[in-house]
């Protein structure tokens, strides 16, 4: 007898957190830090770390896209379009009258030829 496997619980993603805000928010403090005393205006300030954003930002989306190359994928799914006749009531094949096709196959459902 094998053991059951733990299932994931609900609403809990399986994906590791990357706090890489944490890291840019940190360095843009730095910067900050460094550049106050030197008597640069708050718009370079401004300016120097929105652009330590830019680059943190892109540096992130850059090895999170080449990490994500190799993972692999799931199956795609192909819709395949229903064919033959619509359900409906047809000329019964086995014998007089109708008989219900549901789409894919006859039903036991048979109505009398109709009088004339």
């Amino acid at each position: 007898m094998t053991a059951p496997t733990p299932q994931q619980p609900t609403g809990v993603s399986s994906q590791k957190r990357n706090p890489w805000w944490a890291g840019a928010l940190l360095a843009a403090f730095v910067y900050w830090m460094l550049v106050r005393d030197d008597g640069v205006s708050s718009t370079g300030a401004i300016i120097g770390i929105l652009v330590i954003g830019g680059i943190a930002t892109g540096t992130y989306l850059l090895f999170r896209a080449l990490y994500r190359v190799g993972e692999p994928r799931p199956a795609p799914v192909n819709f395949v379009a229903p064919t033959g006749p619509p359900p409906g009531w047809y000329n019964n094949p086995e014998g007089e009258g109708t008989r219900w096709w549901d789409g894919a196959k006859w039903t036991e459902h048979v109505q009398p030829p109709a009088s004339a």
